[in-house]
C-alpha cells in the first residue's frame, strides 16, 4: 500500500538525516560517536517543538563546545539542559548563548544542572512577560553577566530588574549597567 510505503521512505529519510547529524557533531568536536543515543534521544523528544536532528546536533554541539562542565554532568543533567537549549533555539536563542549562559552559571556562581536550567526558564519568562524576544533576553544577559556576577544568586534578579527598567525607559541593559557603574564608582571616591 502506499501509505506504508510512505513511511518506510520517511524512515530512511529520517535515519539518513541522523547519521549526517551526529557524523558533523562528530566531526566538529572530536567526541566520536559516544553521544549519539543522547543526540537522538534529544531529538525524539523535542521533535514535536519542531527541533530536528540537524538542530539537535548543533545544540548538542554548542554545550559541548561552549559549555566547559557539561561532559562531566549526568546523562539525565544533559538530557534537561540540551533539551532547554534546542527548545529555546527553535523560540530564537542562539544554542552559543544559552551554552555561555549555563557555563557562566556553573562555573561563576556554582550552581547545579537543575538550578542552571531554571535560570534559563527564568530568562525565557522574564523576556514573555517584558514583551521582548528571548534572543535579545539572553543575549543582554550573558553580555551583562561579568557586571552582574558580583551579586551572587542575586544575578538573575537584577537583570531582571535591570530588564525592566530598559523596557521602560528605552536604554540598553548594558547602558544601564555602565551607568550605574559611574555611580558606584563616583560613591567609592566621594567615601574615600
Amino acid at each position: 500500500s502506499l501509505g506504508l510505503k510512505e513511511v518506510g521512505v520517511q524512515t530512511k529519510q529520517l535515519a539518513k538525516e541522523q547519521e549526517a547529524a551526529m557524523a558533523a557533531f562528530a566531526k566538529s568536536t572530536g567526541a566520536g560517536r559516544q553521544y549519539n543515543n543522547e543526540i537522538a534521544t534529544l531529538e525524539r523528544s523535542t521533535f514535536a517543538a519542531g527541533v530536528t536532528t540537524k538542530e539537535a546536533s548543533q545544540a548538542y554541539g554548542a554545550l559541548y563546545d561552549k559549555f566547559s562542565a557539561f561532559t562531566q554532568l549526568s546523562s539525565s543533567e544533559r538530557a534537561m539542559l540540551s533539551e532547554t537549549t534546542a527548545l529555546m533555539s527553535e523560540l530564537g536563542v542562539s544554542a552559543g548563548t544559552s551554552a555561555q549562559i549555563m557555563d557562566q552559571m556553573t562555573r561563576s556562581l556554582g550552581m547545579s544542572a537543575s538550578q542552571t536550567n531554571k535560570v534559563m526558564l527564568k530568562l525565557a519568562g522574564n523576556a514573555e512577560s517584558l514583551g521582548v524576544t528571548m534572543n535579545k533576553m539572553t543575549s543582554d544577559f550573558a553580555g551583562a553577566y561579568p557586571e552582574l556576577a558580583k551579586f551572587g544568586d542575586q544575578a538573575i534578579d537584577v537583570f531582571g530588574e535591570l530588564a525592566k527598567q530598559s523596557k521602560a525607559t528605552g536604554i540598553e541593559v548594558n547602558k544601564l549597567i555602565s551607568l550605574t557603574s559611574q555611580f558606584d564608582e563616583f560613591e567609592s571616591g566621594a567615601m574615600a
